[in-house]
């Protein structure tokens, strides 16, 4: 579970699609009843169901913001980490200088930040 929540960012996009897609469906739902209660205004009583689209959508508006603090949060945590993009196990055609400098390079830009 640890390498799913280190290494990927799919819980929170789907948290953030997840969202929004009810977000948008509880609107059209609302929209949906406003104009079958503005049609049919008798038969619709004032109860449960507008109460229940308030909060499907409320519900689905505070999912999205926090898949969208979450990605905010990774995007940090990644800079802070400061993980290599590949893990390199043998280097083929390199000569030694290069890669001697690269490493200084590297440590000076660490001793830096």
């Amino acid at each position: 579970m640890l390498s799913f929540t280190s290494y990927t960012k799919i819980g929170l996009r789907l948290a953030v699609f997840l969202g929004g897609l009810a977000g948008l469906i509880s609107i059209l739902i609302g929209f949906v009843y406003l104009i079958l209660k503005l049609l049919m205004w008798d038969r619709f009583s004032a109860g449960q169901a507008p109460m229940m689209i308030g909060i499907f959508f409320i519900g689905a508006v505070q999912l999205f913001f926090i898949g969208l603090l979450g990605e905010y949060i990774l995007n940090i945590n990644n800079r802070i980490i400061n993980r290599p993009l590949v893990i390199e196990q043998e280097r083929i055609n390199f000569d030694e200088r290069a890669s001697a400098q690269k490493q200084h390079d590297n440590s000076y830009e660490k001793t830096i930040a």
